[in-house]
């Protein structure tokens, strides 16, 4: 028994330096994925810009805190359940927990500003889970502050502050977790920004400082003091009232904008030096030829080898795809022909940041694919056909090969939901 004991002795000091020395976890949350696209603006999704700002993120914290251990629940365009993301948290025993959103105000065009959430404590379901938000709410309260209050001294004063919620994700996970929202897709200022690259890398910057403060206040044991600061610093809840970034230059500023990407509106003046690129996306043909390419839009290094050929003509699914393809393009008619509108679908095989060239491995041989340029990344879609049940046959031919394909839709050159494409197509 008393070597038992001095045994345990011994260990505890052991066990506990192991702790200590245990690094920390964060685990970032990039908003949707897949065939979740989140909110959108054309051919602007929600989905896309997460994941930039977060891989941005993660690289600032990777840079300057090498010591902690950084988990991205999603590292490309894949779709990830919210029960599975609180599940990769809890799984790594994180230390934080963030997700990265953005918003859309569909009524309220003018709606602009960050906002951020935290753990709703008295909506738990059970007493583990009541527990559990109780120990990490003054921690989840203290990050969701420190984002707002660093996006705010970059001078993004459009605060909208700091409150509870009942978000999936910050009630079923085990540790500190925030949601924050980095700004409006809906409105002009806010997507300028977003979609900029200027903006994009001071959202991750205003970010990682944040996430920074947060590492100093809670290894210096401070959070209820920082908290209390905060809290009468960027004002309660109930009596914060959001702000726009920029205040209006004149009456006509105030008019509700129909559509925030239309080229005859004027970016907020702060980022009048860098216009939203737009890049239509155009389903009914292949990109745009060079000028060295000829009518059909091949150039002569794209034209197939006779092996080529071959090898096609001998592929059942790239034979059918190009025919249906084919039938496609032919039907859509030219902009103003009365039938451009008419829903397609294709099946989305990955999404890239850097637009592929003719014959990249990524591709394994499939054709016809065209690339359609989303924010920063690029959709690699294959074939097109405006039936609906065949675009899922070939969504299952290829599926093996291509295991996060999924279907997407388009009608006058816009992205549609599937359902909206379906809706239209009756």
């Amino acid at each position: 028994m008393k070597r038992l004991t001095l045994a345990l002795m011994l260990l505890l000091p052991l066990a506990c330096a192991a702790r200590q020395l245990r690094p920390l976890v964060w685990v970032l949350d990039a908003g949707h994925g897949g065939k979740d696209q989140g909110t959108s603006i054309r051919d602007v999704l929600e989905k896309d810009l997460t994941l930039n700002i977060t891989n941005r993120v993660a690289a600032l914290i990777r840079e300057n805190r090498p010591g902690i251990k950084v988990v991205l629940t999603r590292t490309d365009d894949t779709f990830v359940s919210l029960d599975e993301r609180c599940q990769i948290a809890n799984r790594a025993k994180a230390d934080l927990f963030l997700s990265i959103h953005i918003n859309f105000a569909e009524k309220n065009l003018l709606l602009s500003g960050t906002e951020t959430f935290y753990a709703n404590t008295r909506s738990a379901q059970d007493m583990v889970q009541a527990s559990t938000l109780e120990r990490n709410a003054d921690n989840s309260e203290l990050l969701a502050w420190l984002l707002q209050n660093s996006y705010f001294n970059s001078g993004r004063t459009a605060d909208r502050g700091a409150r509870a919620s009942n978000l999936y994700v910050l009630m079923h996970t085990e540790m500190p977790s925030a949601l924050t929202e980095v700004g409006f897709l809906s409105n002009v200022g806010d997507a300028a920004y977003m979609c900029s690259e200027r903006g994009q890398r001071q959202i991750a910057l205003d970010i990682y400082k944040a996430l920074d403060a947060y590492y100093s206040v809670t290894k210096g044991k401070s959070q209820g003091k920082t908290l209390r600061t905060l809290r009468q610093s960027r004002g309660t809840v109930s009596g914060l009232k959001a702000r726009r970034v920029r205040e209006a230059s004149s009456a006509e500023d105030l008019m509700p904008m129909q559509d925030p990407f239309a080229r005859e509106e004027r970016p907020a003046p702060a980022v009048q030096e860098e216009r939203v690129q737009e890049e239509p996306a155009t389903v009914a043909q292949a990109d745009t030829p060079s000028p060295q390419t000829g009518t059909s839009g091949t150039s002569a290094s794209d034209t197939p080898t006779p092996e080529d050929s071959s090898a096609h003509s001998g592929n059942p699914t790239t034979a059918q795809a190009e025919a249906t393809t084919a039938q496609a393009e032919a039907t859509v008619t030219r902009p103003g022909g009365g039938e451009d509108a008419r829903p397609l679908f294709s099946v989305q095989l990955f999404a890239v940041s850097k637009k592929p060239l003719p014959g990249d491995s990524r591709l394994k041989g499939l054709t016809p694919v065209r690339t359609v340029r989303a924010g920063t990344v690029y959709k690699v879609l294959y074939a097109t056909t405006p039936d609906y049940e065949e675009a899922r046959a070939i969504l299952a031919r290829v599926k093996s090969s291509f295991p996060d394909a999924f279907i997407v839709a388009y009608a006058g050159g816009r992205p549609v939901s599937t359902a909206e494409a379906l809706r239209m197509s009756r």
